[in-house]
Parts: structure tokens; sequence; C-alpha cells
């Protein structure tokens, strides 16, 4: 490497660093094109479950038992109230029903055995019972929104950018901006 005047150094890419260099980008454009697809599966899936919750028919339940346990979390230790019950559709009694979910209030809060709750039921499967009902959902079914189009269109430039590394025949040196034209 000699130093013409006013330039930097330049440190050439080996074969091999090239490869790798283009295997990176690529991966890390595939990455950010699959990203929102991922993020919004899981937001439809929230948005159907609670769309289908919607659904459910509301009954009575006696509760049968209760009790608070602690449950380790990432976040901590999270109080989670067990509910046990039964309930009684068209005529069926269906027994040791269960629901659990996390709560804020005190270890000693529990619902006394024999207390009529209401609970909501899932017409098509009766056993599929749910004590508090997922509030219904707001707006449309969730879409690609601005930002998932940022990152499709990064992902994609990135990944023709790591396929042109792989592709070039010249010689790369880092610090390069590459040439077009």
């Amino acid at each position: 490497m000699s130093r013409r005047s006013g330039q930097e150094p330049k440190v050439e890419l080996s074969a091999s660093g090239k490869i790798w260099l283009g295997l990176g980008t690529s991966l890390v454009g595939a990455l950010a094109i699959a990203l929102p697809f991922l993020m919004l599966s899981g937001a439809q899936s929230e948005h159907d479950a609670k769309v289908h919750e919607q659904s459910f028919k509301q009954t009575s339940c006696i509760v049968t038992a209760s009790r608070m346990t602690d449950v380790q979390t990432n976040d901590g230790v999270a109080h989670v109230l067990q509910v046990d019950f039964t309930m009684q559709v068209e005529g069926q009694t269906f027994d040791q029903l269960s629901y659990t979910y996390a709560t804020h209030t005190s270890p000693g809060a529990v619902i006394p055995p024999g207390r009529n709750v209401p609970c909501f039921y899932d017409p098509s499967s009766p056993t599929s019972v749910v004590l508090i009902q997922k509030s219904a959902p707001t707006g449309e079914r969730p879409g690609v929104g601005v930002l998932q189009v940022f990152f499709i269109a990064l992902g994609a430039l990135t990944l023709v950018y790591g396929v042109y590394i792989l592709r070039t025949k010249r010689r790369l040196h880092l610090g390069d901006v590459p040439d077009y034209r």
C-alpha cells in the first residue's frame, strides 16, 4: 500500500472477506425484509383471537376453588389467580374447568367457593371458557404500515447490495463507495 498525496491508505478485502461481507450483508437484508412480516403475524393473531372471543356467549359459572400462586417470569414474580369452576350450558354440566390469569391484587384475594361469577364460553367448544373477556379490537385488522414498508425497502436495498458484493469482479477496499456508473 503506497500513500498517494491526500489519500488515506486502503485495505483490500480478500476473496473470502468479500464473500463473508456479501453473505453477511445479504443476511441482514433478508432479516430486515422478514421482520415486519413476523411482527405483523403476531399482531394479526392477537386481533383474530380478540374477534373470536367476542363471539363467546355469557353464562354463569360456580366457583369450586380459587388460589393465588406466584409464578416466576422474565420481569420477576407475578401473582396469578387460578379459579376452578363448573358451568351448565343447555342442560349439560361441565365440571373441572379452570381459568388462570395474572393479577395485581393481593395474594389473599381469592373468590370464595360457591360464588356465581359471569363467564364466557365458545358455543362451538363449550369447554373453552374465560372469566375475563378480551376487549373488542379497535380498528381494522393490522396491516402493513409505513414503518414496515421502510424496513422492507431498506432490507431489499441491503440484500441487493449484498448480492452486488458477491457478484462483482472488481477489488473491494474497505471505505470505498462503489461507483455504479
